[in-house]
C-alpha cells in the first residue's frame, strides 16, 4: 500500500486524499445525518398526534361531556384483564395494581403514546371504563410514562 502512495505524484496524492475526505463525508451525511433527521421527524409529528388528542381529551372535560358506549358493563376484574391483555397485545410492558377499591390502576414505564391513546381508547369504549385519573410524562426518544386509573362505570 505504501508503494502505491509513493508512486503517486504530489497532484495524484492530493485528489486521492481530497477523493476520500469527500466519500467520508457522503457516509457521515448517508448514515448518520438523513437517518437522525428523519428521526427527529418522525418524533415531531408523534408530538403533534399526541398533543392533539391531549387537546381532544381536555375539551371533553372542559365540556363536562360524558360519552358513554352502548355496550353492556363488565365486571372491574374481567375487564381489567382485557385491558391488560390488550396492553400486552400491542407490546406495552406495563404494572397493574388495584389502588382503591372499585378501580385499577396502570403504569407504563416507557410506551409509544399513539400506542397508549390507542389502548386507552379501545378500554374505554369496549370496557364502559371511565378513567378516574391519567398523568403522562415525557421520556427518552419520543415515549411517554403513564399512571392511567379506571374505574366501573355506571349503567348506560
Amino acid at each position: 500500500m505504501m508503494s502505491f502512495w509513493q508512486e503517486r505524484a504530489p497532484r495524484e496524492r492530493l485528489l486521492l486524499t481530497l477523493a476520500a475526505i469527500i466519500a467520508l463525508i457522503a457516509l457521515i451525511i448517508q448514515f448518520g445525518l438523513v437517518p437522525m433527521l428523519e428521526r427527529r421527524e418522525a418524533a415531531a409529528l408523534n408530538v403533534v398526534q399526541s398533543e392533539g388528542s391531549l387537546i381532544r381529551l381536555q375539551k371533553l372535560k372542559d365540556a363536562a361531556a360524558l360519552y358513554r358506549p352502548a355496550v353492556a358493563p363488565r365486571p372491574l376484574p374481567e375487564a381489567t384483564a382485557l385491558a391488560a391483555q390488550w396492553a400486552t397485545e400491542m407490546g406495552m410492558t406495563f404494572q397493574q395494581d388495584a389502588s382503591t377499591p372499585g378501580q385499577s390502576r396502570f403504569v407504563f414505564a416507557a410506551a409509544d403514546s399513539t400506542s397508549v391513546f390507542a389502548w386507552l381508547e379501545r378500554t374505554e369504549n369496549e370496557l364502559n371504563l371511565s378513567v378516574v385519573s391519567a398523568e403522562l410524562t415525557s421520556s427518552e426518544r419520543g415515549l411517554v410514562q403513564a399512571t392511567i386509573v379506571f374505574s366501573e362505570s355506571a349503567a348506560p
